[in-house]
């Protein structure tokens, strides 16, 4: 063990040492066999029960003998009153509270106290808390510790806002501990919740938790753990659901809806509502791949619903109540195909690592980054930060300051600087692509855009009302020509 002094004992001490485990050995070798042939012969006995206990106390990784002795305690239960079930359990309880002794981190143990306390007439979950508690001052990193934390508090239903104290009680001992930031992540939307945003924090709680980060990246700014929690607490917005594009062939008499997210149609169709010519039709929608929820669903039209013949013929899919609606007509007679999209903006086509729902904050912590890299210049877990916080603020207008951040961050951080080269060619793709949005150009050049490309290229984009599809593809329709 880590900080013992290693003694040297005599020979006659070794070898009573040696005895004592050969002797313990063909003890457990014993025990195990006769354990194995009760089970061989149908015997769910006290004797059963005893015989698994010696084994598992020496070895609590052993499977085969947790579920051997579950079937003797399942067959005890039967037998017994209530009364006496809490006190079967309760020995089992009591066992397997020795067995995490000899291995904290072994998964039978965890998941038969699991079993355990739910077969139990009346848990106690107070002292599972304390157990917890007690295993975690042990050893802050054990995530079986905190899955049975998680299951316990669950269950017994114990107030959420106490873990919440608990986690800052171990935060504020340790900053390094990254599983007390994890848990923190998930109790805090429940103790604070968003109004609309879900699994979001409050802003008063997200003002105090940036508060508690700045704490501990202040004092220890190259410890990952505050940092990682931090980019979760800004961490991107949900989209909003809506349709984003309408596809329509009127030739095999398809269509197809993009949603901005997966969503779920039921099989009746019911919320995704297609008119033709304004009359709605009763169709059956279904993802192209299977599954429940898809961002993409797709129908067959009944045969003569569409006729690429009349021009003016119009295809309107609603979703919902506040999800939008989307109109399209035969935009391409050749090809008899029509097709409907959403503006392209920096949400819509590139969602970025942080939120811009909240600018406000957003600039408010960039102001604490940039004043801690003053002090501490080659941070890279510090440029990372600043780096995001420009790019979901304002990738165009903050584009020179987020390539100076990029550089800098290759410098302090060679072993990641194919990572660094990634990021800076998608900030300048995705920044090319925007400008040709909002200024409606239809070419763009990605000489010196893309990592590791030695020639030239040219994006040719289709403008929003679907004129020219070079390729088949729904949403945004790029074409690549290298010259």
């Amino acid at each position: 063990m880590h900080g013992r002094v290693k003694v040297k004992g005599s020979a006659e001490q070794e070898e009573a040492k040696r005895q004592e485990r050969e002797r313990r050995l063909e003890q457990y070798q014993s025990c195990a066999q006769r354990a194995r042939s009760k089970r061989q012969d149908g015997e769910l006995d006290q004797e059963a029960l005893d015989l698994t206990a010696e084994v598992l106390i020496i070895n609590p990784d052993l499977g085969t003998f947790w579920n051997f002795r579950r079937e003797v305690l399942l067959k005890m239960e039967q037998e017994k009153s209530v009364s006496e079930r809490g006190l079967l359990f309760g020995g089992e309880l009591s066992f397997l509270e020795r067995c995490l002794r000899v291995n904290p981190k072994s998964y039978g143990t965890w998941h038969q106290r699991v079993w355990a306390l739910r077969r139990h007439p009346d848990p106690d979950w107070r002292h599972e808390l304390q157990l917890c508690t007690q295993c975690l001052q042990q050893d802050g990193r054990n995530f079986h510790c905190w899955d049975h934390r998680r299951v316990v508090v669950r269950e017994g239903r114990l107030p959420v806002e106490e873990e919440l104290d608990f986690t800052q009680r171990l935060i504020n001992t340790n900053f390094s501990n990254y599983s007390a930031w994890h848990y923190r992540s998930t109790v805090l939307p429940l103790v604070h919740p968003h109004p609309s945003l879900a699994r979001q924090p409050s802003p008063l709680a997200l003002t105090h938790e940036c508060e508690l980060v700045q704490n501990a990246v202040f004092t220890d700014p190259n410890d990952q753990s505050a940092w990682f929690y931090h980019r979760w607490l800004l961490g991107r917005a949900d989209r909003d659901e809506s349709v984003s594009c309408l596809f329509v062939d009127f030739i095999d008499q398809r269509v197809a809806v993009v949603f901005t997210r997966p969503v779920h149609v039921p099989a009746d169709g019911a919320g995704l509502v297609l008119r033709v010519d304004n009359r709605p039709l009763p169709l059956s929608w279904r993802p192209p791949h299977g599954g429940k929820h898809s961002p993409v669903w797709v129908c067959e039209l009944p045969t003569g619903t569409l006729n690429v013949e009349f021009p003016d013929q119009t295809v309107r899919v609603t979703w919902g109540q506040d999800g939008g609606s989307m109109e399209c007509c035969c935009t391409d007679r050749l090809r008899g195909e029509g097709w409907c999209r959403d503006s392209a903006t920096d949400q819509q086509l590139f969602q970025g690592d942080l939120s811009v729902q909240r600018a406000a904050v957003l600039e408010a912590e960039l102001a604490s980054c940039k004043q801690l890299l003053e002090l501490e210049p080659d941070n890279k877990w510090c440029l990372l930060t600043v780096l995001l916080l420009l790019w979901a603020l304002g990738p165009l207008e903050g584009e020179t300051e987020c390539l100076g951040a990029l550089g800098r961050l290759s410098g302090c951080d060679p072993l990641r600087a194919a990572h660094v080269a990634d990021l800076r060619s998608r900030l300048l793709l995705q920044n090319a692509v925007l400008r040709m949005e909002y200024a409606q150009a239809r070419v763009v050049t990605l000489a010196h855009k893309v990592r590791g490309q030695r020639s030239g290229a040219e994006v040719r984009v289709a403008n929003c009302n679907g004129i020219g599809r070079d390729i088949p593809d729904i949403g945004l329709q790029i074409g690549l020509s290298c010259i």
